[in-house]
């Protein structure tokens, strides 16, 4: 179009007709015919003979920009010209890169008419793509220049911006009547002045001037940030298409996610999920990747004024599958604003208790101490559920949000030297779960593939034996009772580091229960000293127990495993329990068996029973036992002075017919 308006009115030296028009079409029109260069000339006697101000009329060319004739014209643009009022011109600026162009035209002049002057003017945009673009960010279409958005009454700033396709974006604005409107922006455009143009466009200025609304992001779950661009917004969907709603303002809320002394703000809808923030929301998602809070593992604690009382809200609970509105009436000092704090939640388990007995507590500051946060008690211990170990209660939370609490009772002290030596490998004892194997014991301490863990310097026992089992009675007993931390050499195992294995393998069964154990030892050992070990890992009494071999046959206790078969590295024998009676006694919903003899002391089977159940504390002042006669009913007993042959019912029980009695103690 450029070329041909040049081709049109092609520059001449010759003197031409020029034809001067007037805004009154009841004026004749005036010809004159000389050269371009006393055009001028002629304009400015046309003016004084009609009497016309300057400053209120002006003259356009045929393309209705404004013509300076004040002087000689040195570029010709047309053949005819229009004097009209100066009050239907405007002033058109045009701002490319650093430099500024400017046009004064009248104001139904076509913007595309300017530009082609414009390009004419300056060959540097003939080699160019670009948009030109408003005040309000928008791209200008085929329009006059009286219809572009402008701040000024009497002036257009359009911005000239070199652009591609990728550069662009589309606007459509859909009414619920299926009305649709659409325009151009570039992607710098910003919400707010979308805002604007919604508000000053004719078309659409019925539907926003509604009532007071929000564009809601559909894809980010959030009111759009007016002081974001285009290409923000569309970056964070992740695609090239991007749905916003305009929504009722009275409809939004703020939500507030604090950690620490960090916070971020989320406009909102009061319909929102809390999981729909969680997953779509690219702000909150950068916040907790920023903060290292793992998504899954996240914690809200509702903030607001009764601090006793913290709502604490979990995935696992299902409490992000609500509404942020839910919590706005349980927010006193925010009539429109919901505050969660991000915080690390950690459930403490009971220990023994089948993880039925649970307690969850919130920790808004991590660098508080374990012993801070739980205030336990000098007898009690925290470890971790999935490492087991006991863990340093005035350490901070590093791994693990899920803990054991344990009494003192239900932990022993290991500690580990070396053989040659007999000096401790590590620089103190280490405390663990007394459920815990001898295998954790080899992982805790690192030990080598070649080294071994004996115990009382002649047996290594296999790694799947719980700690516990290697308690005796009497530091069970202690431990109990000791709670002062400079005396508990009662309630610590200690074992010694071996360099090899011990050549003889010894397999012992349980003929009670079908419990198994395994140990390795030398030739030389007893099979006394073989059934201590075995009432020892058993939890058993020697008085009550004996050694047979794999079929049966009594041994001789005194008999070393070179007298039994010199021959041989690996024995297999029998536990056997030698009493004549059993006694089931139970606690609580806690039954339990112990073996005895008719001349068994009672005071000896109460006390050996009030051991079996630390939830007794071992105080036998406050307990009695009782026996059940044969009406199942239960007397209590004496515990002075008596056998068990002396409370049993001779009348209706013979005493060699008796195997089992019956006992509860309350």
């Amino acid at each position: 179009q450029t070329s041909n308006l040049q081709q049109a009115v092609p520059p001449s030296t010759k003197a031409q007709k020029f034809i001067i028009k007037f805004g009154n079409t009841n004026l004749e029109p005036v010809s004159y015919k000389c050269k371009l260069e006393r055009l001028h000339e002629q304009i400015k006697k046309l003016f004084e003979e009609k009497k016309y101000d300057i400053n209120q009329y002006a003259l356009i060319d045929s393309g209705q920009l404004l013509v300076d004739f004040t002087s000689a014209l040195t570029k010709q643009t047309s053949c005819e010209y229009q004097i009209i009022d100066r009050l239907s011109l405007l002033n058109i600026y045009f701002h490319y890169q650093s430099k500024l162009y400017s046009y004064t035209a009248k104001d139904d002049t076509d913007i595309l008419t300017i530009v082609e002057r414009l390009i004419a003017d300056n060959s540097t945009l003939t080699t160019t793509a670009f948009c030109l673009i408003d005040t309000l960010r928008q791209i200008i279409d085929c329009r006059s220049i009286g219809e572009i958005y402008r701040i000024k009454n009497d002036t257009v700033d359009i911005e000239i911006m070199d652009v591609t396709a990728e550069s662009l974006c589309q606007i459509k604005v859909a009414s619920k009547q299926a009305d649709e409107y659409s325009q151009l922006f570039i992607l710098s455009t910003k919400w707010k002045e979308i805002d604007q143009w919604l508000k000053s466009s004719p078309y659409l200025a019925k539907i926003s001037n509604t009532y007071e609304y929000i564009l809601w992001n559909t894809n980010q779950k959030c009111v759009v940030n007016d002081g974001d661009t285009i290409m923000l917004t569309i970056k964070d969907v992740g695609g090239d298409t991007l749905c916003v709603d305009g929504i009722k303002a009275d409809n939004s809320i703020k939500v507030e996610f604090q950690y620490k002394t960090r916070s971020c703000v989320i406009d909102t809808l009061k319909s929102t999920l809390i999981n729909d923030l969680l997953t779509n929301n690219e702000q909150l998602l950068s916040y907790l990747q920023n903060n290292q809070i793992a998504k899954e593992n996240l914690v809200l604690v509702l903030d607001n004024d009764d601090h006793k009382n913290q709502q604490i809200l979990t995935a696992q609970d299902d409490d992000f599958k609500r509404p942020i509105g839910d919590f706005l009436c349980l927010n006193s000092e925010q009539n429109e604003v919901v505050n969660f704090r991000i915080v690390t939640l950690i459930t403490i388990i009971k220990y023994g208790h089948n993880d039925q007995q649970r307690k969850k507590m919130p920790v808004f500051d991590r660098n508080l101490t374990l012993r801070e946060i739980t205030n336990l008690n000098d007898d009690e211990y925290l470890a971790n559920k999935n490492g087991m170990e006991i863990i340093d209660i005035n350490s901070v939370i590093r791994d693990g949000t899920e803990f054991y609490l344990l009494k003192q009772n239900q932990t022993c002290l290991v500690s580990i030297i070396k053989q040659e030596n007999q000096q401790s490998i590590v620089g103190d004892r280490k405390r663990f779960i007394h459920d815990l194997t001898i295998e954790n014991i080899y992982e805790q301490f690192n030990l080598l593939p070649e080294q071994y863990l004996m115990f009382d310097n002649d047996f290594i026992p296999a790694r799947n034996i719980k700690l516990c089992s290697f308690l005796t009675t009497d530091s069970r007993e202690r431990r109990e009772t000791i709670m002062t931390s400079n005396d508990q050499k009662a309630a610590t195992i200690t074992f010694t580091v071996a360099d090899k294995n011990m050549p003889i393998t010894v397999t012992i069964r349980n003929k009670t229960d079908d419990g198994i154990l395994k140990l390795n030892c030398f030739n030389m050992l007893t099979i006394e000293r073989l059934r201590d070990i075995s009432c020892l890992l058993f939890n058993e009494e020697s008085a009550y127990h004996r050694l047979d071999d794999s079929e049966g046959c009594r041994m001789d206790e005194k008999d070393t495993l070179d007298d039994v078969d010199d021959e041989a590295n690996e024995f297999q024998f029998q536990f056997i329990c030698k009493a004549s009676v059993k006694c089931s006694i139970k606690f609580q919903s806690k039954v339990i068996e112990l073996p005895c003899y008719l001349k068994t002391p009672i005071g000896d089977l109460f006390q050996r029973a009030m051991k079996k159940f630390p939830e007794t504390g071992l105080t036998t002042i406050k307990y009695g036992l009782f026996i059940m006669d044969n009406k199942n009913e239960y007397a209590q007993i004496d515990l002075n002075d008596l056998n068990v042959e002396d409370v049993v019912d001779n009348e209706s029980t013979k005493l060699e017919e008796i195997t089992t009695l019956h006992f509860k103690i309350e």
